[in-house]
């Protein structure tokens, strides 16, 4: 089993059974988690809390468990908020107002690897002018977030080992879902883009395919068969070539 903790501290004062975090707002970091976790949050057991320090020790037999629970810690301790998924964006804004707000911090640790991330702020952009691009990615369905919510997302590594999370719609989420872990997709994407620095702020599904392996003569014989014989008029390049040094 594996042991996930969520360390919540004060900054000026040690937390107690007399001052600490209520159930309401302990379930409504829960709930904002839970869906980050998607379905793999039904893995996770409650069993302790520690009163030192008032933090929920969550276990699990599924390492990829552990290591989505390490990937949205870590990626909220770094990145803007604008440039979260909309269920880490929520999860995200319940820590500040339950947490930040009041003074509190979050660190995180986990039995696997003692990895750890410590929360105490929302990472805010300093400027607000971007600018959009529309692009090509190669990449893996690895990760679906809120499949029942009206605004999913999804997160992709690319064959470059890159990191992209996606918006999608509902209609976009129930199609690529089908290719979870599976095969690589060619996905046409718009990119909303800080201006200053060029990061990448949203991402927003237009379309996808499934790339083939064909060959390049395989592909032009596809092209053949579909548009007919397009190339019979193209001079041969040694011939054409030669005409040209003639000319």
């Amino acid at each position: 089993m594996f042991t996930c903790k969520l360390q919540i501290e004060g900054l000026y004062r040690k937390l107690s059974l007399e001052d600490g975090l209520n159930f309401k707002d302990l379930t409504e970091l829960f709930q904002k988690l839970s869906k980050c976790l998607g379905k793999e949050a039904n893995k996770f057991t409650l069993t302790h809390i520690e009163n030192t320090s008032y933090s929920p020790l969550l276990e699990t037999d599924d390492l990829e468990v552990v290591n989505s629970f390490n990937v949205i810690h870590e990626y909220i301790s770094a990145t803007e908020v604008e440039r979260l998924s909309k269920e880490q964006q929520d999860y995200a804004r319940a820590l500040n107002k339950i947490l930040f707000a009041n003074n509190l911090y979050l660190t995180t640790h986990n039995s696997n690897d003692e990895t750890s991330f410590k929360l105490t702020g929302l990472t805010k952009l300093d400027s607000k002018q971007y600018y959009f691009s529309i692009t090509t990615l190669y990449g893996k369905v690895v990760s679906l977030y809120g499949k029942n919510e009206d605004r999913p997302s999804i997160a992709i590594i690319t064959s470059s080992g890159q990191d992209y999370y996606i918006n999608v719609t509902p209609e976009q989420e129930k199609e690529v879902s089908h290719f979870y872990k599976g095969l690589n997709l060619r996905l046409r994407v718009r990119l909303k883009k800080d201006i200053k620095d060029g990061n990448v702020l949203q991402c927003n599904l237009i379309d996808y395919t499934i790339p083939n392996d064909l060959t390049f003569l395989q592909s032009i014989e596809n092209v053949r068969l579909e548009y007919g014989d397009i190339f019979k008029n193209i001079s041969d390049s040694a011939k054409h070539l030669n005409d040209i040094r003639n000319s």
